[in-house]
């Protein structure tokens, strides 16, 4: 969450990367801004992509985090594992994707944002054919991956019912 005293966006995910698992910003090289998505009707995400190594050691807080595990990024190209649901919230319904893990020998369940975050990073990474759908009729491809349209879509709609 964005305090008064971050600078932008990559400052913020410096701090709560550093706050929920330890990662110092100096160990982070940042490669992309994505665009902002709306999570729900009361808060926006801008996602920050970075790069750390693969043997940095975490200082996981068990107040801001349950568990970290690392999943190859192909994973989210599969359907193996893989459910959709239909999730509705203020009138409109999106398209949820559950990949089911095993993690240290719980199953664990990506899903909302988390997924969909991972499906367009897979398709974008690894240049994929596949083509989902999130919200409404809006199909995700390689072409068209981290746009706008959707988030203002949202955003309209948002603002078309509320009560000024």
């Amino acid at each position: 969450m964005s305090h008064p005293g971050d600078l932008d966006v990559i400052a913020t995910a410096l701090r709560e990367t550093e706050e929920e698992i330890g990662i110092h910003p100096e160990n982070v090289d940042i490669v992309a801004t994505l665009p902002p998505y709306v999570i729900d009707p009361n808060f926006l995400v801008t996602p920050v992509v970075g790069i750390i190594s693969s043997d940095i050691k975490l200082n996981v807080n068990p107040q801001e985090v349950d568990t970290v595990f690392d999943l190859p990024l192909k994973r989210f190209l599969s359907e193996d594992g893989r459910t959709q649901k239909i999730f509705s919230s203020n009138g409109m319904d999106f398209n949820l994707y559950h990949f089911y893990e095993a993690v240290n020998g719980q199953t664990v369940d990506i899903w909302g944002f988390a997924s969909l975050i991972s499906i367009q990073s897979a398709i974008v990474t690894y240049q994929s054919n596949l083509e989902i759908c999130f919200y409404k009729d809006i199909i995700v491809t390689k072409t068209n991956c981290f746009t706008v349209v959707s988030t203002q879509e949202i955003v309209n709609k948002l603002i078309s019912q509320a009560k000024l």
